[in-house]
């Protein structure tokens, strides 16, 4: 397997239409709760404010959560996944994260959910330094899924 490179698409993993729209509910619905008590804590209450904050809260929401998606979430799900004999690299359209053969810490199998789908996450950091340095993501609707799971899990340092 040297220098293979698969080429990932949102319809790769698994995005839809109807899945991008429950992601962006999903996050409009968590913004605009904050939003709603941050407004309520910063402002006040009277007889119109909390009115007018519930509706401004959930217009802002909806905006966030809009914008954010095409932004931020869809441009990340199309990336270049670049597997070698000794290193694994993913190229997105910002960033850029790689893990080598003897380097891997981390090898973590996520399930998926609304907000993330499932699949490898893969770091030369621990849990912790996964979370706020970053991984290299193998999505699990890859046909070679398993045989890259093993190679990951092969390249994991001894504790």
């Amino acid at each position: 397997m040297v220098g293979r490179t698969y080429h990932i698409t949102p319809e790769i993993l698994g995005e839809s239409k109807q899945r991008a729209c429950l992601r962006i509910v999903s996050s409009a619905g968590k913004f605009a709760v904050l939003y709603f008590l941050l407004e309520l804590l910063w402002h006040g209450t009277g007889p119109f404010s909390v009115i007018s904050s519930l509706v401004g809260s959930i217009v802002t929401g909806i905006l966030f959560a809009v914008t954010f998606y095409f932004l931020f979430l869809r441009p990340n799900m199309h990336y270049d996944l670049i597997v070698s004999d000794d290193s694994i690299l993913a190229i997105y359209q910002f960033a850029e994260r790689s893990v080598r053969k003897g380097e891997v810490s981390t090898v973590r199998e996520y399930q998926g959910n609304v907000s993330s789908f499932a699949g490898l996450r893969v770091s030369r950091f621990g849990r912790v330094g996964m979370f706020f340095r970053g991984f290299v993501w193998v999505p699990k609707s890859m046909p070679e899924y398993d045989s890259l799971k093993g190679l990951a899990e092969s390249w994991k340092m001894n504790p």
